[in-house]
Formats: structure tokens, C-alpha cells, sequence
């Protein structure tokens, strides 16, 4: 699969505009976050997993197939300025991601904010 499709998805779960209370555009703009989210997540994955990118821990178990935030930890932590970059905006689509699953009272103008940015930086 060419996980990079997750952002056409995305892209078609963009309602428009709308206000508290629309329950089913709150859900889309949610679901649109997510896939922007793992669009990226998975990209990334699999292009650390062919440069032969892991992550270690403290007591130095290494980790090929690590779990979300190692994994933007590895591209943070690399040399190179463009992998660095990935890292960085892999930990804010995280966050956003987080945000869009877990949080109940968003709002939904930060929902839509959210959605602007994934879509952005995925």
C-alpha cells in the first residue's frame, strides 16, 4: 500500500467549515487528523526501516520497529538537517493526533486548525 494515499483520504474528510455541535464534522475532522497523522508515521517507518534506522533505550535494547514518538526520535536525532525536520514535525503531528483521539472537548475551530496543519505537514 502506499501509505502517502492516507492524505487523499484525508484531504476528502475535510467538511468545511462548521461549528460545536456538529457531531458528525467533528468525527470527519478528527478521522481527517488521524489519517494525515499515520500517512506520515507510516512513510516514515518504512524509511527508517530501509536505511537501517532504530532506536535504542537507556539500557541499550534496541528497538527496529519502534513504537510513535522513538520513532520521531530517530529522525530528530540524526545528523542530517531534512531528517531532523521530520522528527520535529512528526512529534507535532503526534501531539495533534493525540489531541483529536483522546481529547472530548476540542473545539471546532482547533479541530479545524489541527486539520490545516496535519494537512500541511504530513
Amino acid at each position: 500500500m502506499d501509505w502517502r494515499q492516507f492524505i487523499h483520504a484525508s484531504e476528502k474528510l475535510n467538511p468545511g467549515a462548521y461549528t460545536d455541535g456538529d457531531d458528525h464534522k467533528l468525527a470527519m475532522t478528527r478521522s481527517g487528523i488521524s489519517r494525515a497523522y499515520y500517512a506520515a508515521h507510516n512513510v516514515a517507518r518504512l524509511y527508517a526501516k530501509n536505511k537501517g534506522y532504530y532506536w535504542t533505550d537507556d539500557h541499550g535494547k534496541r528497538y527496529d520497529w519502534p513504537q510513535h514518538e522513538m520513532l520521531w526520535d530517530v529522525f530528530s536525532g540524526r545528523q542530517d538537517v531534512d531528517e531532523q525536520t521530520v522528527g520535529d514535525k512528526g512529534h507535532s503531528l503526534r501531539i495533534i493526533r493525540n489531541r483529536a483521539d483522546y481529547d472530548a472537548g476540542l473545539s471546532a475551530k482547533s479541530l479545524i486548525q489541527d486539520h490545516i496543519f496535519a494537512l500541511k505537514n504530513a
